[in-house]
């Protein structure tokens, strides 16, 4: 029992009081420690000696609260933005493109392009090949790489000789058409009644307009010469091939020089060189004296025929009247000054060129018939008594119609179609008051006439 005395007392739990309506733990040493969630205030309400509160960093928080403001600023703008492009964003490349952007076409299948044309070869001399022709009248040189063709199958028409030379055609007779690559010298000779040489080159500049493309060019008719004789010359560029044509007339000829030239540029202007070369060798034959005889020829190119006349006939003085037809053209007069009194009252022979389209030559003839009846009735107070011959122009037949002309005047019909409509009708008046004499010359030259 002494031992009891001197036990301590066990100490019991201090109980501290605390504040109003603060909670107390009471801590019990058998009874396991349970961890409770404390708040701020919690904290601030423990007992001394407990860790001190966790206090969030204010300024920390808020810089986070900014860096997701700012991303969400982003992801919704390129939104926005993204579906501004995909509404209105092909609408407005277009205007940009059409209002601020110089367009370049677009070619759908390009033509390849052309390799550089390669220099032509320089020529080297060659040996020269000299050529004359007497019915030509003139001699010239050539290279001796070319071909020459003459062409004397129609002599009453044109006569011509060509200098061919084609790259890929040696040696062959080819015509203007045919020609791939190179050239052709031609020489012509051809005869006219009233055409000079101006007019010549007019006319045949004429006949490239018509039968050339749009795109080809002409040149203005320029004065040169040719072997020291005045020539009239101009060129034709983008007709299927180059041409430089020239005329000159000499011993009572009219001489055509055609210089022909086809190629890639710079061998053109080469062949077109070589053609220069030829025509500055041309030298004509000396003039000589020609014995005139008693004829001239008389030849129309566009309706081919021809005929003799005497040279001692006027081709100013004279003129017989034509057909009772207002489309008649006059082509050519002949007469006896020497038996001119008046127009009524001479010896001449006019020819005329008539056009029908309406009847057939028959038709045409009745009609012209009834025509001079009506204007000899008119003119004279009675009815003729006209004569209807069939004769011979050439060898071509014709109509004459003596008697029917008030003026007194035979007139000659004869159709220079190819058709039975009589297109083109030539027509010969004839008026003679010297009788047999002028009958004779007329016969003559009626019989001379040929139709090509």
């Amino acid at each position: 029992m002494a031992l009891n005395f001197f036990k301590k007392k066990e100490k019991k739990p201090e109980i501290k009081k605390a504040e109003s309506n603060a909670p107390v733990t009471v801590e019990s040493p058998a009874e396991p420690r349970i961890e409770v969630e404390k708040t701020n205030q919690d904290y601030i309400k423990s007992p001394e000696g407990t860790p001190p509160p966790v206090v969030e960093n204010l300024e920390e928080k808020q810089k986070e609260i900014k860096k997701k403001e700012k991303r969400f600023k982003i992801t919704f703008y390129t939104f926005l933005f993204a579906l501004f492009l995909l509404i209105f964003g092909k609408p407005a490349i277009n205007f940009y493109k059409q209002h601020f952007i110089h367009q370049v076409p677009v070619v759908q299948n390009p033509e390849p392009q052309k390799p550089p044309e390669e220099e032509p070869a320089k020529i080297d001399p060659e040996s020269i090949v000299e050529y004359s022709n007497d019915t030509l009248k003139i001699s010239l040189e050539r290279l001796y790489k070319t071909s020459l063709f003459e062409h004397f199958d129609q002599p009453e028409i044109t006569k011509k000789i060509e200098i061919i030379y084609d790259k890929n055609n040696p040696g062959k007779d080819i015509t203007v058409e045919e020609l791939s690559e190179g050239y052709i010298f031609r020489i012509s000779v051809f005869y006219t009644t009233l055409r000079k040489i101006d007019e010549i080159a007019q006319v045949k500049k004429e006949s490239f307009a018509t039968s050339c493309p749009k795109t080809a060019t002409l040149s203005e008719t320029t004065v040169t010469q040719v072997d020291g004789v005045d020539a009239r010359t101009f060129e034709v560029n983008n007709c299927g091939s180059d041409f430089k044509v020239t005329y000159v007339v000499k011993n009572g000829l009219n001489y055509e020089f055609s210089q022909i030239f086809k190629g890639n540029l710079g061998y053109r202007q080469a062949y077109k060189a070589e053609t220069e070369n030829i025509l500055r060798s041309v030298k004509f034959y000396p003039e000589e004296n020609p014995d005139l005889g008693p004829t001239e020829k008389y030849y129309n190119e566009r309706l081919k025929f021809s005929f003799e006349y005497p040279r001692s006939l006027s081709k100013d003085c004279c003129e017989a009247t034509g057909p009772a037809s207002t489309k008649s053209v006059r082509l050519f007069t002949i007469g006896d000054e020497n038996t001119y009194v008046d127009e009524n009252n001479l010896d001449a022979i006019t020819i005329y060129e008539d056009s029908n389209r309406e009847i057939n030559f028959d038709a045409y003839i009745e009609k012209q018939k009834t025509l001079l009846v009506d204007d000899y009735i008119v003119t004279m107070g009675e009815s003729p008594r006209p004569e209807i011959r069939a004769i011979k122009v050439g060898d071509k037949d014709a109509i004459m119609l003596r008697g029917y002309s008030w003026r007194g005047n035979d007139l000659i019909y004869l159709n220079i179609s190819n058709d039975a409509r009589a297109s083109k009708i030539l027509v010969i008046s004839i008026k003679n008051i010297s009788g047999e004499s002028f009958t004779n010359i007329t016969n003559e030259i009626l019989k001379s006439f040929k139709f090509f």
